[in-house]
């Protein structure tokens, strides 16, 4: 949580690491360096329930739709390296869109909190405009941004958490039992 507290204040206000730290602890102490937690939290669970179930979903869409268009007979339904690459970015795009809004409203409590009585009122003040309307469409600000890192972060972080989650099924519980010391 440190860490990606520092990252979105050297993003929004820039400046150097060393003076960034010791102004949170001078201002706010220790616990300045987890603002934001709560909204962390709200990105992140989220955004990892739906990666990992999406990606299982378009990995079986994508078997479906392949075997659809196979001859009747042997098919297989296993996925190619690439095929599971693009399953993965695919997976990234979409979830990456779709907690956007949370991933903004994370930075705005952790960088400018002291704006905002609480995350509905971070709300709030995203989506009014200047004039007194509504426009719940800055809360998709960054989005694009958001989607252009987690595509290609989740077709590397995807299909090699396949590959180790594959090994250490095929292990039959050796891992676990050297590296735990279970029985």
């Amino acid at each position: 949580m440190p860490g990606e507290n520092i990252k979105s204040r050297l993003m929004m206000n820039g400046g150097d690491v060393w003076s960034l730290v010791t102004g949170i602890m001078k201002k706010d102490g220790v616990l300045g360096f987890y603002a934001g937690y709560s909204a962390c939290c709200l990105r992140d669970i989220p955004f990892t329930l739906f990666q990992l179930a999406l990606y299982d979903v378009f990995k079986q869409l994508f078997i479906n739709v392949k075997t659809s268009y196979t001859s009747k007979g042997a098919v297989d339904e296993s996925l190619s390296q690439g095929e599971e690459i693009f399953c993965a970015a695919m997976t990234g795009g979409v979830t990456g869109f779709l907690s956007a809004p949370n991933d903004l409203l994370k930075t705005k409590l952790m960088v400018d909190g002291h704006l905002y009585n609480g995350l509905f009122d971070c709300i709030a003040k995203t989506v009014r405009t200047e004039n007194g309307g509504l426009n719940p469409m800055a809360l998709l600000d960054g989005a694009a941004a958001r989607v252009a890192w987690l595509a290609p972060y989740c077709a590397i972080y995807l299909p090699v958490y396949d590959i180790m989650k594959k090994r250490v099924e095929r292990s039959n519980g050796l891992l676990t039992k050297k590296f735990f010391g279970l029985p």
